[in-house]
């Protein structure tokens, strides 16, 4: 069963709410372009959060541990997977972090961070970013932001 929970703020290192807000509220700040968030779950488990600002819409994907960011720059009624972050977690708790930085030019710069040694690599590319675009989704029709193969 999927449920889905409106909020104005997301507090990510705590992972819970701030201030639950009505159905109505959270649509008046979407059609707004203002901040809310949506925190979806299936099961009673949350596997995503998606928050929405004037100029940012950010998707956090959930399997038990966050493993997956996506941050989107809004263009006016387009988006632009500006930002992609991916967390690897062992026994330890976090492992490895790779980050992706894509440009509208196709310039993509990229780095891997070991969280138990500190090391870190980076890497510069040009790629094709023709699915880093995306409509900016109507209120509630989300699909299109939880795809995770971009």
């Amino acid at each position: 069963m999927i449920e889905i929970v409106y909020e104005k703020k997301w507090w990510n290192a705590k992972k819970r709410i701030i201030d639950e807000i009505s159905l109505e509220d959270a649509k008046k700040l979407h059609e707004a372009r203002k901040d809310y968030t949506a925190l979806i779950k299936e099961h009673d488990e949350i596997r995503y959060v998606i928050d929405f600002s004037s100029n940012h819409i950010i998707v956090r994907f959930f399997d038990g541990d966050m493993f997956l960011t996506y941050d989107f720059v809004t263009l006016s009624r387009k988006l632009f997977l500006k930002a992609a972050y991916y967390y690897d977690y062992g026994p330890e708790g976090l492992e490895t972090e790779m980050i992706y930085n894509f440009s509208e030019d196709g310039r993509l710069a990229m780095s891997k961070r070991d969280a138990l040694s500190g090391m870190c690599e980076e890497r510069e590319d040009v790629v094709d970013v023709k699915s880093n675009w995306d409509a900016y989704p109507e209120f509630g029709e989300y699909t299109d932001l939880l795809k995770i193969e971009r």
